[in-house]
């Protein structure tokens, strides 16, 4: 599982050419495409509400 969560770090910070077919097929063995797809538009989502808070200076106390 945790290697399979690695592997979504993979699809979101990606360079062409480096998600490996090897970690893409231990993903699709523990999530299924819409689970992958629900996941990264999570992590997509939440990083998308830091680097808004971080441009509004909206930083944790």
């Amino acid at each position: 599982m945790r290697r399979a969560l690695h592997g979504i770090g993979y699809a979101i910070n990606y360079r062409i050419g480096e998600f490996p077919d090897d970690i893409y097929n231990e993903v699709l063995t523990c999530f299924g495409e819409k689970e992958i797809i629900d996941l990264t538009m999570a992590i997509i989502t939440i990083n998308s509400w830091n680097r808004i808070a971080v441009s509004f200076r909206k930083l944790p106390s």
